[in-house]
């Protein structure tokens, strides 16, 4: 029952296949266990058939971050800047961008 609540959330964002609803479920799941390997490979699933997807591109690039893989990260989510992106990830990206540049001392 569970895994059917959360198909049908997931499904709120890609409708179209079960493929992506599941892909992105699972990393969602694998996000919140800090198991950002599979987090990754998942998010990469949802963005093969959904490669505009603000909300999987923006999670890719918070678990890039979250895995250790700055560079990744950078990559990801600077090209969600200047962008509308989701309200739920919004502050995240940017408060991850930012605090990579204070890090590295980018002004």
């Amino acid at each position: 029952m569970l895994v059917l609540m959360a198909a049908t959330y997931a499904g709120t964002y890609y409708p179209d296949t079960l493929l992506a609803t599941v892909a992105y479920q699972d990393a969602q799941s694998a996000e919140r266990a800090r198991d950002f390997g599979r987090a990754i490979q998942e998010y990469e699933t949802v963005l093969v058939t959904y490669p505009d997807s603000r909300l999987a591109l923006a999670h890719l690039g918070i678990s890039y971050y979250r895995s250790g893989n700055t560079y990744q990260a950078i990559w990801i989510l600077g090209s969600l800047w200047g962008r509308d992106n989701p309200k739920e990830v919004a502050s995240q990206v940017n408060n991850i961008l930012k605090e990579i540049k204070q890090r590295d001392g980018v002004k």
